[in-house]
């Protein structure tokens, strides 16, 4: 058959009729099986709704559906090469799961979607309520949160977090130093630890001195170790001593006028003299006309010791008819250490005599006239 121009005009249209009706049935058949889904100007889905949120890419909406994500095993979910951050799966096995990469494709992170009580497993408590997490995470309750243990204790690892400001701690728990304000604390600390083992000053007083039972009017005393309660000597008579001072022989005490360094001893009858009083600087041994030819008289003296060095004494004889007498001085020891007589070289005879002495303050007197 021989086709003419007219018939391949004719052909061609026919061809061109029948491919335009075809495309057209397909895109038909192709909306309708679509069913809901809306294309949109602004490049983005929705899927059961013909006016998809404008923020999402792909708005999904349904009443009676859900939506399902790749599904899979921790093996496969850990398998993924570089998941997106983002990327989001649900996984099967234990501890099923939604899971989604918090990381990035380079150190994946993946965290796992909980809604309600997050096990300790997965970095939570396992409880819904304060008290719950404590248990669930050993801490007990409040009352015991700050309890310090007997190990804490021995060991010296307590600090200060441990304990609470209202804590009550045992003495007997204690060991070592206490530092810091102590305004807090109660209770006694015994003699021994350092303290006094009393509440008051009145009582830490008499817990630490000599007991003061039956010792009443005494003094304290220490011997350079330890103090003791000791009873004083007794005054002399205050009477009739206005203005005097008082002083000792080293065995009883006295009142004398200040100033008293000169005395008048009577030797008009006695042999023996002790001159006792250190106070006195000169002694004047008055013998009213006594006849001292034929006596011997004895005069004693202080030791030396109970005087300062370089103080002087003077003794004197006075009122006597005749200095014939052998005078002997003596120290408390009834060591001699000078004696005048008649058959001596000494100056001075005749009716008045005296010799004055200077001691070292150790042990010795010397003659100076």
């Amino acid at each position: 058959m021989e086709i003419t121009q007219k018939n391949r005009l004719t052909y061609f249209s026919g061809k061109f009729s029948r491919l335009t009706t075809g495309l057209l049935a397909s895109l038909f058949f192709c909306l309708l099986g679509l069913g809901s889904l809306q294309l949109q100007a602004q490049n983005n889905m929705g899927v059961g709704t013909p006016s998809p949120d404008p923020s999402a890419v792909l708005d999904v909406s349904g009443t009676d559906k859900g939506m399902l994500v790749p599904r899979m095993l921790a093996s496969e979910r850990t398998g993924i090469g570089s998941p997106a951050t983002g990327l989001i799966v649900y996984q099967t096995d234990a501890p099923a799961g939604f899971y989604y990469n918090a990381g990035t494709p380079g150190t994946p992170s993946w965290i796992k979607l909980n809604g309600g009580v997050v096990a300790i497993a997965d970095g939570g408590t396992g409880a819904n309520t304060a008290a719950g997490a404590r248990t669930n995470l050993g801490l007990g309750t409040l009352s015991t949160l700050n309890a310090v243990s007997s190990t804490e204790i021995t060991d010296g690892t307590i600090v200060n977090a441990d304990i609470s400001n209202t804590a009550a701690i045992a003495g007997s728990k204690i060991s070592g130093d206490i530092t810091g304000n102590a305004a807090n604390v109660t209770g006694t600390v015994a003699i021994a630890k350092g303290g006094t083992g009393q509440t008051t000053a009145g009582a830490a007083l008499n817990a630490l001195l000599p007991t003061q039972t039956s010792n009443s009017g005494k003094v304290l005393q220490t011997d350079g170790s330890n103090a003791s309660w000791v009873t004083t000597s007794s005054l002399p008579t205050q009477t009739g001593n206005a203005g005097k001072f008082l002083t000792t022989d080293g065995t009883n005490a006295s009142w004398k006028a200040a100033g008293a360094t000169l005395l008048v001893v009577d030797a008009s009858t006695a042999s023996s003299f002790a001159l006792t009083d250190v106070n006195v600087r000169t002694y004047i041994l008055s013998c009213n006309g006594r006849d001292l030819s034929t006596a011997t008289l004895t005069i004693t003296i202080p030791n030396a010791s109970n005087y300062p060095a370089g103080t002087s004494l003077v003794i004197a004889l006075i009122g006597h008819s005749d200095i014939g007498a052998t005078v002997t001085f003596r120290t408390p020891s009834n060591n001699l250490f000078y004696q005048y007589n008649n058959n001596g070289t000494s100056s001075g005879a005749g009716l008045n005599q005296y010799a004055e002495y200077i001691t070292d303050g150790v042990n010795k007197w010397y003659r100076i006239r």
